[in-house]
């Protein structure tokens, strides 16, 4: 994501997670129909990389009217008042607890998940979230500025929602259990990232 600057790369952590799941627990499907972008002739790799391209460019612009109206609470208000008033750790641990709750409902009462079980896919959603509010809380609090936040939350929306979950066919039901955010293999790379803004002053 971030080692030395201050640019949200999360695109790079969501490109590993896909290709390990594309080598060994699912395989690339199309993520759109190239005739829906009037793509007819196209070869089935151009039309990935165009749809991706679209994503990552007008794609991004929508993505980012959303992300930003939800960051503007997150980490806009509630991060910097729990980090003051509790130190970095705790708040930002905080605001994870709490940014995961809101998404709880979404979870268990509509079909926000993937296939896997859902004490599987909450349990992994959580520890995602939990990551993901350390290393965005040190983006926003060590730049001062609320669109390194909104910029790394647009572009994990995006990529994962809308190109590498769909693009990833599955391949048995153990592919479930490791891509998205509900598997396993992007939570696990967070965390390991998490644990790298954990020891970094802001």
């Amino acid at each position: 994501m971030v080692s030395g600057d201050r640019r949200p790369a999360n695109v790079s952590t969501e490109w590993l997670v896909a290709a390990v799941a594309w080598l060994g627990l699912g395989s690339v499907a199309l993520a759109v129909d190239g005739a829906g972008l009037g793509w007819t002739s196209a070869p089935d790799w151009l039309v990935l990389g165009g749809y991706f391209l679209l994503i990552g460019s007008a794609g991004m612009a929508l993505s980012m009217a959303f992300a930003l109206g939800e960051e503007i609470g997150w980490r806009g208000f509630l991060a910097p008042q729990l980090t003051t008033r509790f130190g970095y750790k705790a708040g930002a641990l905080l605001t994870g607890v709490i940014w995961t709750a809101w998404h709880l409902p979404l979870i268990f009462f509509a079909d926000y998940n993937n296939t896997a079980p859902t004490w599987f896919g909450v349990t992994c959603f959580a520890a995602l979230m939990l990551g993901m509010s350390v290393i965005m809380a040190w983006l926003r609090l060590s730049s001062g500025s609320l669109w390194t936040a909104a910029v790394f939350h647009a572009s994990h929306n995006q990529f994962i929602q809308v190109f590498f979950t769909p693009a990833t066919s599955m391949r048995g039901t153990r592919t479930a259990f490791a891509i998205d955010e509900f598997g396993f293999a992007l939570p696990a790379v967070v965390l390991i990232l998490a644990i790298v803004f954990w020891r970094k002053r802001y």
